[in-house]
Order: structure tokens, then C-alpha cells, then sequence
């Protein structure tokens, strides 16, 4: 769910987000082609756990990838894929 004021943002600088049901797009390629636009032309979010117990979402073009040193430069502290508790 887009929160409300995520959307009032969006609205004021003429962009607007598109949310997908759990597990319809599970690539950046299936969300693009959902879209019907190139891979570079969305921007996909990656939630990372720190060392240091935090949590770091990284925006990113959707042809893009996020290299574990370059956000541990970024953030001071390695990092790893937050995957949900199960």
C-alpha cells in the first residue's frame, strides 16, 4: 500500500507509483513489461538489514544493480538482503 502523503509527493512533481500485488512482479524485466516500458524507465526498492540492526531502502533505476560495497561506502556498515521473518 502507497501511503498517502508518498502519493501526495509524487502528485506534486508530476510522477505517480504503481504498486503490484505480492509476488506478480518478482523482476525488474516482469514490472517493466507489466508497464509496457523499458527496464531503466522504473525504479525498483531493495530493503537491506545493517550490522548495526538498521534498515536501509535503496531506490534504484530498475537496470541498475546494488553492490554490497558501494552501499556499505554509502551507509557505514555492511549490509545484507532483508528477507521477511518467517
Amino acid at each position: 500500500m502507497i501511503p498517502e502523503k508518498v502519493k501526495r509527493v509524487l502528485d506534486g512533481v508530476g510522477l505517480a507509483a504503481v504498486e503490484f500485488g505480492e509476488g506478480t512482479t518478482p523482476t525488474a524485466p516482469m514490472a517493466a513489461a507489466a508497464l509496457g516500458v523499458e527496464v531503466g524507465q522504473i525504479a525498483k526498492s531493495l530493503l537491506f538489514k545493517g550490522k548495526d540492526e538498521r534498515f536501509y531502502m535503496v531506490l534504484c533505476p530498475g537496470d541498475r544493480r546494488v553492490t554490497n560495497a558501494k552501499l556499505k561506502a554509502a551507509v557505514g556498515v555492511k549490509t545484507r538482503m532483508a528477507t521477511p521473518e518467517r
